[in-house]
């Protein structure tokens, strides 16, 4: 019986590991932050106290209603690594603007804007780049809460896509926008290519672009691996 019952448990894991895409939605709602990479409790903080990704972003998930053509906005951090520890860049606010703008425009309206990084610069900063540029997007640029995704483990570029392509296969959603200031977007991408062979071991899927500041994403179903970083695996 113990062994059947082992039999049974490994059937299920491996259906859990295939459906929706390669993730389970009944695991995400018994512990949903293994959606944003499995990661160590505290990789992810704020003002000294980890972040409940699962809480901060349950409005935002329990409202979307994902469609045929339904997309993301995705929204990288970039903290300079020259600079005092700060809350925010203006890099990072001129990206968020032009998302927010974005948003309120393109017809069908993206479900979410999704905020990626983590407590990346310097070492030890208490400022966590997903956090913050929340805060700024609904603070400061008046952006519904309900609509924003945190995703806040990523400390490098190839990691704000392949942690954003596990949130979207988790959800069906095959397309996003990646928003960034300009100058930004070309070395974001030229960033991207340059880590994720060497750094993943695969490619995190297709991007074109499709103005200065803004080219597409769909994730490829290799996102779904597990890396050996335990602070954003």
């Amino acid at each position: 019986m113990q062994q059947r019952n082992g039999v049974v448990v490994v059937v299920l894991v491996a259906l859990c590991l295939w459906k929706n895409g390669g993730w389970c939605r009944e695991q995400e709602q018994a512990d949903c932050s293994w959606v944003y990479g499995n990661h160590t409790d505290g990789s992810a903080y704020t003002n000294g106290e980890p972040i409940d990704v699962c809480g901060e972003n349950a409005p935002a998930e329990e409202q979307m209603v994902v469609g045929e053509d339904s997309t993301i906005i995705i929204v990288p951090g970039d903290t300079p690594k020259h600079l005092p520890a700060h809350p925010i860049s203006e890099l990072e606010k001129r990206s968020l603007v032009l998302a927010k703008n974005q948003f309120e425009t393109l017809n069908p309206q993206p479900l979410v804007i999704l905020v990626s990084g983590g407590n990346v610069h310097p070492d030890g900063t208490p400022y966590n780049e997903a956090w913050e540029m929340r805060n700024y997007l609904v603070n400061d640029l008046g952006f519904p809460i309900s609509k924003v995704v945190l995703e806040p483990y990523a400390r490098h570029s190839d990691r704000n896509l392949r942690n954003a392509g596990r949130f979207m296969l988790t959800y069906n959603i095959s397309q996003a926008r990646v928003v960034c200031d300009s100058p930004q977007s070309i070395l974001f991408i030229e960033t991207v290519h340059n880590e994720e062979i060497d750094d993943l071991g695969y490619a995190v899927g297709t991007m074109e672009r499709i103005s200065v500041d803004t080219f597409t994403f769909i994730p490829s179903s290799d996102v779904t691996k597990w890396g050996s970083d335990a602070a954003d695996p």
